[in-house]
């Protein structure tokens, strides 16, 4: 009796270990990772995110792939709907269909950072409404239109350093009330405009390698250290 047990545990255990596999790509490594189901496809050349990945992955790293654009409904066609962090850096990625993060509403995490992006693809975020981290550093985006990170309003850090920004208008960071850090560093900015366009208390780093500040109040100043010229009133943060 006792080996009957025996042989039908063994039994079971393959067949949990088959399923495991079997929702797993060959090119990915599929495992607990801090608590969370995380599935790694780093660097593997592939052009798209492979069918079959179980359903209830919570972390995908899938840069340094060929994506080249993120189309419309992707994750939720390869009901990866679960997942809480994204990341997608140099993928190539140079469009993003407005729908392309359909069903992720978990997603607190999006990293699109290194990617050929040119403009801020605003009305996409409406589908990930929870993300508080978001990173699109070194993509080529030139400038930052009115309410361009529209419906993200529990976003707490933005990072926007070595793109090709120049021009910034009044009302870029409208609604994002609970952000705490930005990284504009790098850019070609020179003025940021209107005297509520950063929220009071906001850490930001400045373009051209300057100091981290805090920005509150109203009057217009310039940086001494980095020429940059605020229409808030810029004084020094304690932060480094």
């Amino acid at each position: 009796m006792q080996l009957i047990w025996h042989i039908y545990s063994a039994i079971i255990l393959l067949h949990l270990a088959g399923e495991a596999t079997s929702s797993c790509s060959t090119y990915c490594s599929c495992k607990w990772k801090n608590g969370k189901q995380t599935v790694e496809c780093p660097n593997r050349n592939m052009s798209d995110i492979p069918d079959g990945l179980d359903s209830e992955t919570q972390v995908l790293d899938f840069s340094k792939n060929r994506v080249g654009k993120l189309t419309k409904d992707l994750f939720l066609k390869k009901q990866l709907i679960n997942l809480q962090r994204l990341y997608m850096s140099e993928c190539r990625i140079k469009a993003v269909h407005r729908d392309a993060f359909k069903g992720l509403s978990n997603l607190v995490e999006l990293d699109l950072s290194r990617n050929f992006i040119e403009t801020i693809p605003t009305g996409a975020w409406i589908n990930c409404p929870s993300v508080m981290r978001l990173s699109l550093n070194e993509n080529p985006i030139t400038t930052l239109k009115r309410l361009a990170f529209n419906h993200l309003p529990y976003l707490t850090a933005l990072e926007l350093s070595n793109c090709a920004v120049e021009d910034m208008e009044e009302d870029a960071f409208l609604g994002l009330h609970t952000l705490e850090r930005l990284t504009i560093d790098g850019n070609k900015l020179q003025t940021i405009p209107g005297r509520k366009t950063l929220p009071e208390n906001l850490k930001v780093r400045l373009p051209c390698h300057g100091p981290l500040l805090l920005v509150a109040g109203n009057n217009s100043t310039v940086d001494r250290t980095t020429g940059l010229r605020w229409s808030a009133k810029a004084t020094r943060s304690p932060f480094n």
